[in-house]
């Protein structure tokens, strides 16, 4: 986290996230086994394809995988967030077979990624 002071004396703290956190999931049109290496290799070939060594570079982490379902959560550095999301928004397949990477929620904290409001039932709760 950064923080800044303005120029008339008084603090102003702006907080920049370091790194943010993607849940995204792969959709192919049939039913493969993906190890969470060979989900990495996929991740970094998007990047390299649209990027080259420059994508490459950036480091991706995927913090956690169900390899029966393809979702995944991504922790990328805020200085790659935008190239990771534009190529995996790009990205149409593994090899030969065609695919999509689907991305559900992204914050600049983990702890975002807990709850959606779009899925909270609000009369539930009451």
């Amino acid at each position: 986290m950064k923080s800044e002071m303005e120029s008339n004396g008084n603090f102003c703290i702006r907080q920049t996230a370091e790194y943010f956190f993607m849940k995204v999931s792969l959709e192919t049109d049939r039913p493969m086994s993906i190890p969470i290496a060979m989900m990495k290799m996929h991740i970094l070939k998007a990047l390299g394809s649209l990027y080259g060594q420059v994508g490459q570079s950036i480091d991706v982490s995927i913090i956690k995988y169900e390899e029966a379902s393809h979702r995944m959560i991504l922790r990328i550095p805020a200085s790659g967030f935008n190239r990771v999301w534009s190529a995996l928004s790009l990205c149409s397949s593994l090899g030969t077979v065609p695919c999509v990477f689907r991305i559900h929620q992204v914050s600049g904290s983990l702890l975002g990624l807990s709850a959606n409001s779009r899925d909270y039932d609000f009369h539930e709760a009451s």
